[in-house]
């Protein structure tokens, strides 16, 4: 296929910052979108990367693809289309895709109405695009999608899907670990202990030794669950530990019964012999938030080894929102926690970004936010040392949210934050003043947040959006190594990759 020279863009070094090197992207070739659709790159090899894609194709037709593309120039090499039989039709989800010793493996299901089933497949395509057959390996009640994550250090898929049994009122959790070759390693249907009370399940995940570990909080009745949002009517945090061998599920009250839990994270790995189940809290209502929680607990006692439960001082709630309002104590709206990251020695840090969807004053469409992010770093013990804040107000009047939020990634002790932007915010922030609104992403710049190990924040703006005829797709972006970070953007009906070199 032919090939094309990049472009490279050469940034200035940061302001502010106590690391000086300069910031190269360079561009791939510009494709058309409508030719085989957005794409997501699930794999990266020496000298290609694949991504998934959509196309506009006749009913009855596989619509996915698979797109191997150059790593240097971001160029289509080949396109690929998915096969599975025409039967299935419109009723295929692909639900995985990932790249594992030269192959790439696909997880598709397939809801079959005459037996009210899910129906997982497996199939592959090695690197010269021969695809294996479909194989059948696992199979769920109800027609509800399910739920794929990595396990054992990766080696293996767990799959569960959460189901209820209307005759006992209780709810069941079907539980499936998987190998990444199809075969099935154990299965197991959990019935979760409350007949009368609804249990909402906020964290699910296995520890590689292959225990099940469940965040959720019980809370009366079903019927009574919407009425109680806002009313602190005394739910129980509680943490579920299954095991292969056992059918009865242990649990311990994480004692946060005050406390609503607005977003949380749990890490089963993260220190060793204990879990850690960290998130932001509200004394008044779900959607707010007042304070940060930290709690561990002993693996083999399976109780509650240490809690930590701060409010966010005065001087955290004036980063976004009046003095006057943080010192009378008013929690911060919509904050929900984005990642829970190991930075080492026992440390660790919370990102959480405010995101909401608004409704419109008068006719026109819903605004979907994505505003600032709070970061909070955490001692050994779970207490804060410093909170920081980063600035932004994105929205889209679509429900295509790609181009707001931010990609992060680490430089050695600092964390830098990119994201589209205003042009005029970077000012702004310097003046203090409010922002400006970023909605047309066309005419944003990308800024670069940088936040260092003592939690001060300096912005820098990197290019401009409408003079490359480029928009940063923050959530399709991928890393590739710790200098460098394979972009994606598009610009109305074209796209390009690139790959930032830090």
């Amino acid at each position: 296929m032919k090939q094309v020279l990049v472009a490279v863009l050469t940034c200035l070094s940061f302001l502010g910052s106590a690391n000086n090197d300069s910031v190269v992207v360079e561009w791939g070739e510009r494709h058309n979108i409508s030719e085989s659709g957005f794409r997501y790159v699930f794999g990266v090899d020496e000298h290609e990367f694949y991504a998934r894609a959509m196309a506009d194709v006749p009913r009855g037709k596989s619509p996915y693809l698979i797109n191997k593309h150059d790593l240097k120039t971001g160029l289509v090499n080949e396109t690929y289309v998915i096969p599975y039989p025409e039967e299935f039709e419109e009723k295929v989800t692909i639900e995985r895709c990932s790249f594992i010793n030269d192959r790439v493996e696909i997880w598709i299901s397939v809801f079959q109405a005459e037996i009210d089933k899910r129906v997982i497949y497996i199939g592959g395509m090695d690197k010269n695009g021969s695809f294996s057959p479909l194989k059948e390996i696992e199979s769920f009640d109800g027609e509800e999608g399910v739920n794929i994550k990595s396990a054992n250090k990766g080696e293996d898929l767990f799959m569960f899907k959460y189901l209820t049994d209307e005759r006992n009122k209780k709810q069941r959790l079907d539980l499936r670990l998987i190998s990444k070759n199809g075969q099935p390693v154990w299965r197991k249907s959990v019935i979760l202990p409350y007949e009368d009370k609804y249990l909402n399940i906020k964290n699910l995940s296995m520890d590689r030794d292959g225990d099940v570990y469940i965040f959720g909080y019980q809370k009366l009745k079903r019927r009574e669950v919407e009425e109680a949002y806002s009313k602190n009517s005394g739910q129980k945090y509680l943490l579920f530990k299954i095991l292969e061998a056992e059918e009865v599920a242990e649990e311990v009250n994480l004692e946060l019964e005050d406390k609503f839990v607005t977003s949380s994270s749990m890490k089963v790995d993260f220190l060793e012999g204990k879990i850690v189940v960290v998130g932001l809290y509200s004394d008044e209502v779900f959607f707010r938030a007042g304070g940060h929680f930290y709690v561990t607990v002993d693996k083999s006692q399976f109780k509650v080894d240490k809690k930590v439960v701060e409010p966010f001082p005065s001087d955290c709630l004036s980063m976004f929102i009046s003095e006057r309002k943080a010192e009378k104590g008013k929690e911060l709206e919509y904050f929900y926690l984005n990642s829970f990251m190991n930075r080492g020695e026992g440390k660790s840090l919370i990102t959480a970004q405010q995101w909401f969807t608004s409704d419109p004053e008068t006719n026109g469409d819903k605004k979907y936010n994505r505003c600032n992010i709070l970061l909070i770093k955490l001692d050994e013990d779970g207490h804060a040392i410093w909170r920081s804040g980063i600035l932004k107000d994105q929205k889209s009047a679509s429900r295509k949210t790609e181009g707001l939020s931010y990609l992060l990634k680490t430089d050695g002790d600092d964390l830098l934050f990119l994201f589209n932007d205003h042009p005029k915010n970077i000012e702004l922030r310097t003046k203090g003043k409010r922002l400006k609104e970023t909605e047309n992403l066309k005419k944003a710049t990308v800024t670069m947040a940088r936040v260092s190990s003592e939690g001060l924040v300096s912005y820098k703006h990197l290019w401009n959006n409408r003079e490359l005829k480029w928009v940063l797709l923050p959530e399709n972006c991928k890393y590739l190594q710790d200098d460098k970070v394979l972009i994606y953007g598009g610009y109305e009906r074209e796209f390009r990759f690139g790959i930032m070199h830090f």
